[in-house]
């Protein structure tokens, strides 16, 4: 039975060396995690929330079939670091297919890179300056590749405010 086994692994082994189309058949995330940083606090949790629903596509088929090859980094809170990760990421020989982002700052900085490179970056920030996929404010850069899953700070903070008034109102 040993014999067997260790038979298989060394089979796996070698058709997975030499096969390059495995990999090619990956698509490359990178994951921006603050986990020792200013926000590790909120970071942490969230950054394991990304691992656990990638793991979880992974383990379910993936996306197309395909298997998301996830490089998660804990950049620390800091926009030097965020830069020098997109930098690997967008090098043409290890391009990835987007970005899952942290915060307000390295997402404001990659902003101009994610726009030139074509690389979406869904963002733990969720600033009314990347709403703006043209730049049409004036207030902020074009942020055409920018992209969070729900309200900014400010529409929820206006949605809250506009509540608050009418439920003030409603009671008398």
């Amino acid at each position: 039975m040993k014999l067997k086994s260790l038979l298989s692994t060394v089979s796996l082994a070698i058709v997975v060396a030499g096969t390059s189309a495995a990999a090619q058949a990956q698509i490359p995330i990178g994951h921006l995690e603050d986990l020792s940083g200013g926000t590790a606090d909120v970071g942490t949790p969230y950054g394991q929330g990304v691992v656990d629903t990638f793991a979880w596509v992974n383990k379910n088929g993936g996306v197309g079939g395909k298997q998301l090859n996830v490089d998660s980094n804990d950049y620390g809170y800091k926009v030097p670091q965020a830069i020098a990760l997109y930098k690997k990421w967008s090098a043409p020989d290890n391009k990835v297919a987007a970005i899952m982002g942290w915060s307000t700052a390295d997402t404001e900085a990659l902003t101009g890179f994610l726009a030139q490179d074509k690389i979406p970056d869904i963002s733990g920030s969720y600033a009314a300056a990347l709403t703006d996929p043209e730049g049409t404010s004036g207030k902020a850069k074009p942020a055409p590749y920018n992209f969070f899953y729900g309200p900014s700070y400010s529409d929820a903070m206006r949605a809250m405010l506009m509540w608050a008034a009418d439920d003030w109102k409603a009671k008398g």
